[in-house]
């Protein structure tokens, strides 16, 4: 039955199934199929519902302090429920299992939950002038033993997904759980352009906290400029100006993972919305058309 599909697959790189995981490899013009079973995982919708509980009285309890603070925990309340249904519409591409949609999630749920205590004790979402959010999520879901219900490997994954979901590169860890490590990063970034963009769309906007209250100016550092050519993305250590960071964010793209990551950004339109709030030179104009023909690339 497999083999009458496979050859009508040229781009094909895994389908999920119920019970097996099949792996196409392609060689030359020979293709080679690698059938797995799938990883059975413990966690059901219960502890989804326990997990969702605990989300809500925990930024809940951050509301009381001042109005600045409420309204970032609110902004960032707002990201995680999208990054979350991000995160399905990416699993549902990759015809995952209920289990790993849970799983997937969970993680979603749970990978900013440093944010909240974050900014009400800095004042800050730069982690380079406070505390690393995502390992901060890790270290609240150990202390308060939120996935003790869970057996160790899973609560492993979630943790791993969580902690990498922030970094430059994924740490190396095994193929399945590189996999959730992958699609959380993509739907963060997916959903954190969309704020970005909501923001630079605000008339007379100053230097503030979403954009790390980086000083205004015209001019692209050479080391950002040289990694988005080489299509890389850029190190948050090279960024000097707003400028600079939106197009640090712009060369997302690069890191990106699936093809339903780069159709979901191209569908929201957020490369382009966000070169508008651009000033134009030939050196930005440059650096949108290479990016822009990389995102076209990856919908072939």
């Amino acid at each position: 039955m497999f083999v009458s599909q496979l050859f009508a697959f040229s781009e094909l790189e895994f389908v999920s199934c119920n019970c097996v995981k099949l792996t196409l490899f392609r060689a030359e013009n020979s293709y080679f199929c690698d059938l797995k079973p799938r990883d059975h995982f413990m966690i059901d919708e219960q502890h989804l519902k326990q997990f969702q509980l605990f989300f809500d009285s925990y930024m809940e309890s951050f509301l009381q302090i001042d109005e600045d603070v409420t309204t970032h925990i609110k902004l960032k309340y707002d990201h995680t429920l999208k990054v979350k249904k991000l995160t399905e519409e990416i699993g549902e591409s990759l015809h995952f299992t209920e289990t790993e949609m849970l799983l997937a999630s969970t993680i979603a749920l749970f990978h900013d939950l440093g944010r909240f205590q974050q900014f009400a004790e800095h004042r800050t979402f730069d982690d380079s002038k406070s505390v690393n959010h995502a390992q901060l999520s890790v270290d609240i879901l150990q202390q308060k033993q939120i996935l003790k219900d869970l057996p160790e490997s899973e609560q492993e994954l979630i943790l791993t997904a969580i902690k990498n979901h922030n970094r430059f590169e994924i740490e190396e860890v095994d193929e399945n759980v590189s996999t959730f490590c992958k699609i959380i990063r993509d739907a963060d970034k997916l959903d954190a352009l969309r704020i970005m963009v909501d923001h630079y769309k605000q008339v007379n906007v100053k230097p503030n906290v979403l954009a790390h209250n980086l000083p205004v100016s015209n001019e692209v550092a050479p080391k950002i400029v040289k990694a988005l050519k080489n299509h890389k993305s850029v190190l948050k250590a090279d960024v000097v100006t707003t400028t600079d960071f939106k197009l640090l964010q712009m060369g997302w793209v690069f890191d990106l993972n699936f093809k339903r990551s780069f159709q979901l950004l191209s569908e929201m339109q957020l490369i382009k919305k966000l070169y508008d709030t651009l000033p134009k030179n030939d050196q930005i104009i440059e650096l949108y058309r290479i990016i822009k023909i990389y995102l076209e690339n990856q919908l072939l």
